[in-house]
């Protein structure tokens, strides 16, 4: 009989503790966050190219996670200042910036001819409400 209770409890602890966090998924109520922050305002670079910088990290935003431009072009520097990879994609093309981590810096050039809002996510933390927007005024 104690042996039986015995097996019983430790079933029952491997069952809870086996259930209890170990997983590659999100959490089901994961859902995306607004862009936060005052919008920055692109500086006027060379030729001019409008240019401006966002920050990642270990915290997974955009640093701005807003960016206002004029109609032109824009070149956007992802730097990553952690140690998890992150990466820069417009949700309404396939045009981005690739992998960065730790320390690393690349840079895209895009063309935004018409005003709007053009949002951007990193595909690695969308589901965790890492995004952003580049405002055309």
């Amino acid at each position: 009989m104690r042996l039986a209770c015995a097996a019983a409890v430790v079933t029952a602890v491997a069952l809870v503790t086996g259930s209890a966090g170990c997983s590659n998924r999100d959490s089901p109520r994961a859902h995306p966050k607004r862009p936060t922050g005052p919008p920055v305002v692109a500086s006027a670079g060379p030729g001019g190219v409008q240019v401006v910088t966002i920050e990642v990290d270990d915290g997974l935003r955009f640093r701005p996670s807003v960016v206002e431009m004029r109609p032109g072009k824009l070149t956007i520097r992802l730097h990553d200042g952690g140690t998890t990879p992150h990466n820069l994609r417009f949700t309404a093309t396939d045009r981005g910036i690739s992998n960065v981590v730790g320390g690393q810096t690349r840079e895209a050039t895009f063309t935004a001819a018409a005003p709007g809002t053009y949002s951007f996510v990193c595909t690695y933390h969308e589901r965790l409400g890492m995004n952003g927007s580049v405002v055309v005024r």
